[in-house]
């Protein structure tokens, strides 16, 4: 059975996130996608395309589409690792003084937070209580 054109409406029942309905109503319209290559590698770094392999492909050509990725993720993670790393590198000791200098001040925060917080969470909870006990 073929797949149904892919669409907003579509996007929304299977539950895409708002902003990719957005970018696809952007490039679409309210009409259908066109699928093909041009466009595949046109909207690339657009679409989650990972996201609508598991949501738009049945399970056999998920399958295949795992399969066909493996190596292509394996290289980008072995290229990408050490960026990753050189990255961290030159982060840990930055991030280390934003902790340090953050500290007191989020410990204020809790400290302010906390109680007005748990007053907000026993609202919530016996309004749930409530109307759950209803069984509306």
């Amino acid at each position: 059975m073929p797949y149904p054109p892919i669409t907003v409406n579509l996007l929304a029942e299977k539950g895409a996130c708002k902003e990719q309905v957005i970018l696809f109503r952007k490039a679409f319209g309210e009409g259908e996608a066109p699928l093909d290559d041009e466009n595949a590698i046109k909207f690339a770094s657009v679409f989650d395309f990972g996201w609508a392999a598991r949501y738009l492909l049945n399970n056999e050509d998920l399958a295949k589409y795992n399969k066909a990725c493996a190596p292509i993720v394996a290289e980008y993670q072995k290229t990408h690792a050490p960026i990753v790393a050189e990255y961290q590198k030159a982060h840990a000791p930055i991030y280390a003084e934003y902790e340090k200098a953050r500290a007191p001040i989020w410990a204020e925060y809790q400290k302010a937070h906390a109680p007005i917080y748990a007053e907000y969470e026993k609202a919530r909870a016996l309004i749930f209580v409530g109307l759950y006990g209803e069984g509306s």
